[in-house]
C-alpha cells in the first residue's frame, strides 16, 4: 500500500517510474512516508509533503520521537543523500507546492474524500449503490493514472481488512477501456500492478472484477486470461484474434471459433466460462427496453 501511495505521488509529479530516475524518486517518497509515518508525522497535505520532501531531516529535529522508534539520525541523513540528488528533490518539492494551487488544489480538497465505505452506502433502504468515477474529467493521462492506481490502493486497502462470509460478493469493481492502465510487458503504469493485484486476489475476498477493452492487442493477456469468464465479441484484425488465441490457450480453451469473429454483429458474443460449459456459448445482447433520451445540459 505504501509502495502504490509512493508511485501515485511520483506520477503526480511528472516521473515516469518506468525510467531509472522515477523510480528512485519513487524510492525516496517511501521511505520518507515510512519514516515520517513511524514518527506519528505523517504529512497531511502537499505543502507539508513539500517541506519534508526539501528537507528530511527535520523529522529529527524533536531527538524525543526518535527513542523506541527504530529510526536514527543516520536513516534521515540517508533518506536526504542517498536515494536522489538535491537539486531532484528541490525540484519535486517545488511540483508538490504546485498540487496545492488552482484547480489541482481543488480536486485534492472539494467535495467527498474517496472512501469505500462511503460508497457501500445505499442511498435509498434495500438499494444496491451504484458509484460511477467519470475519469475523462480528469485533463491529464498522469491524472488519470494516478486516480485509478489511487483508488485501487484504497479498495485493496478495504478489501483485506473486511474478509467476507463464505463465497458472498460484497462489491463488484467494472472498469471500461482498460487498455492504457494494463499495457503488455515491459510497459508498467502506475495503476497496472494494483489493478492486476485486485483481479487476482479479489474474489477470495468477495470482491469480483470486469475488465473490458476494444484493444484486446494492447492488454497483457496473461491478466486477462486470469478471467472466469470471458464474453468475445467481433474482432476484425488479425492481431486481435492471435492475442484472443493466446488468451485461450492459457486457459486450455479450443479456439478453432476464432476465425468465426469477423462475422459477429453488434451485441453478439462468445461465452466461455469453464463452470458452465467447455464448449464456447454464443449469445446476443438484447436492445436497451427505455429511451435513455439526450445527455443533460449544465442546468
Amino acid at each position: 500500500s505504501w509502495d502504490m501511495m509512493a508511485a501515485g505521488l511520483a506520477g503526480l509529479c511528472d516521473h515516469d517510474i518506468e525510467k531509472p530516475e522515477g523510480r528512485q524518486v519513487k524510492a525516496f517518497l517511501y521511505e520518507l512516508l515510512i519514516i515520517a509515518t513511524r514518527l506519528d508525522r505523517l504529512p497531511r497535505n502537499f505543502p507539508a509533503l513539500a517541506a519534508l520532501v526539501e528537507n528530511p531531516e527535520i523529522l529529527g529535529e524533536d531527538p524525543d520521537l526518535l527513542i523506541g522508534s527504530e529510526v536514527t539520525l543516520e536513516m534521515l541523513k540517508e533518506l536526504s543523500e542517498g536515494f536522489v540528488r538535491r537539486p531532484v528533490r528541490l525540484e519535486l518539492s517545488r511540483r508538490l507546492k504546485a498540487r496545492d494551487t488552482g484547480t489541482d488544489k481543488l480536486l485534492f480538497s472539494l467535495g467527498v474524500p474517496m472512501d469505500i465505505e462511503t460508497m457501500l452506502e445505499p442511498c435509498t433502504s434495500g438499494k444496491v449503490p451504484v458509484n460511477v468515477l467519470y475519469l475523462n474529467t480528469l485533463g491529464t493521462d498522469e491524472l488519470r493514472h494516478s486516480f485509478v492506481q489511487e483508488f485501487g490502493r484504497r479498495l485493496y486497502d478495504w478489501m483485506l481488512s473486511n474478509s467476507p462470509e463464505g463465497d458472498e460478493v460484497r462489491l463488484l469493481f467494472f472498469m471500461d477501456e482498460v487498455a492504457p492502465y494494463l499495457p503488455s510487458d515491459p510497459r508498467r503504469p502506475p495503476a497496472k500492478e494494483i489493478i492486476k493485484r485486485l483481479f487476482k486476489e479479489g474474489r477470495k475476498y468477495g470482491v469480483s472484477c470486469i475488465l473490458a477493452t476494444q484493444n484486446v492487442s494492447d492488454v497483457d493477456y496473461k491478466i486477462l486470461a486470469q478471467a472466469n469468464t470471458l464474453f468475445i465479441g467481433r474482432f476484425t484484425q488479425k492481431q486481435d484474434r492471435d492475442k484472443v488465441r493466446d488468451l485461450l490457450k492459457i486457459g486450455g480453451t479450443d479456439s478453432e471459433f476464432v476465425d468465426d469473429l469477423p462475422k459477429l454483429k453488434a451485441g453478439e458474443f462468445q461465452l466461455f466460462c469453464p463452470d458452465v460449459s467447455n464448449e464456447p456459448i454464443p449469445l446476443k445482447t438484447r436492445w436497451l427496453y427505455s429511451d435513455h433520451g439526450s445527455p443533460l445540459d449544465e442546468d
